[in-house]
């Protein structure tokens, strides 16, 4: 309910959207555990698919705490 009704901060949707996001991945991965297997051993396969994961999500995280900051 933290979000709900509050038009005065629009960029709160980013934040809302990747939560919605996570929540979509983790249900399909309960119910596809095999596909979480290929899913890491295909981003462990070569350091650069581990660094372009980990750079895309601390990106992400950046963009969450000037978001946060500029409230």
């Amino acid at each position: 309910m933290a979000g709900y009704m509050n038009y005065d901060h629009p960029l709160i949707y980013f934040q809302k959207a990747f939560v919605y996001i996570c929540v979509v991945f983790a249900i399909w991965l309960g119910a596809q555990p095999w596909r979480m297997r290929d899913f890491s051993s295909g981003c462990s396969r070569r350091p650069q698919r581990t660094r372009a994961v980990g750079g895309t999500l601390a990106a992400y995280g950046l963009l969450l705490a000037l978001i946060a900051f500029t409230y």
